[in-house]
């Protein structure tokens, strides 16, 4: 039986144009703002294209904006946007502050990039792997300073070991190599991880582990292409599909591993699994 290290992604929902459903993001703009202060988008009428919400909710976070979306429903009333968004120059105030007086220009600009991203052609997709490839390629090629933390634990790992590459204090790839019992663990595994500017963007798994059922030694292979945390291709054992609206954060254990201090601290982050 094999059980090996899955990551938990977040997919995202979108809202219907019922007038029912709100949105919360409940982050905060600077330690000394008014807690009571936020951000609060009041929207009515026609709900924007699909995949919009996903990547003006991802800014929001990237951002820690405290944000509410309140969906009006598609007849407009008038007076209500104005009456629920009354507060908002306050707390826009608290953020020119904290972000700049082009803080909406900027923010605005890369909701625009990322919802172009997602709703990008399949075509467009692959141009991005392509050029994600050679950023890895390049980030291969570097002369990187590396800490290895070896690691064993009672859910099947036998020996692994987890190294580091860094730049300048900058983390560049990680990888994570070992074997395990092939009973709670994979045979063996192999996970690379890409980073650039701190964000991931290339995840390469690979897990060898024994088929009882046809009594042999499968591979199981999957790379995931990312660009601002959001997944934009990914290949499965050969076969290539173009998830949308699926998206990781600073807690996806791909990102905990680059907080390593010392071995004891990857018990903590690769938990073992419920038997």
């Amino acid at each position: 039986m094999k059980i090996g290290y899955y990551f938990c992604l977040l997919f995202l929902l979108f809202l219907s144009c019922d007038g029912t459903q709100t949105a919360r993001n409940n982050t905060t703009a600077g330690k000394d703002a008014d807690s009571s202060l936020k951000w609060i988008d009041y929207r009515q009428g026609e709900l924007p294209p699909e995949g919009y919400y996903s990547a003006l909710d991802s800014t929001i976070k990237k951002w820690d904006i405290r944000y509410e979306r309140i969906e009006g429903g598609c007849e407009i009333i008038p007076g209500e946007k104005q009456r629920y968004e009354q507060h908002n120059e306050k707390y826009f105030e608290l953020l020119e502050k904290q972000f700049g007086s082009d803080w909406r220009q900027r923010f605005d600009q890369e909701v625009r990039i990322l919802d172009s991203i997602l709703n990008s052609s399949a075509q467009t997709r692959v141009d991005n792997s392509e050029r994600i490839n050679n950023k890895v390629k390049r980030i291969d090629a570097l002369k990187l300073k590396t800490k290895s933390y070896p690691y064993s634990n009672k859910c099947g790992v036998i020996k692994a070991s987890i190294v580091i590459y860094s730049e300048n204090n900058t983390v560049k790839k990680i990888t994570d190599i070992g074997v395990g019992d092939d009973d709670r663990a994979a045979s063996s595994w192999r996970y690379a991880y890409y980073f650039e500017n701190g964000l991931l963007i290339f995840s390469e798994e690979m897990r060898r582990y024994h088929n009882n059922e046809t009594n042999r030694e499968d591979l199981d292979k999957i790379q995931q292409y990312y660009t601002d945390n959001h997944l934009v291709m990914q290949a499965e054992n050969g076969k290539t599909g173009y998830p949308k609206n699926v998206s990781i954060d600073n807690s996806d254990t791909r990102y905990r591993l680059k907080e390593l201090l010392r071995a004891s601290d990857i018990e903590k982050i690769y938990a073992c699994p419920a038997l």
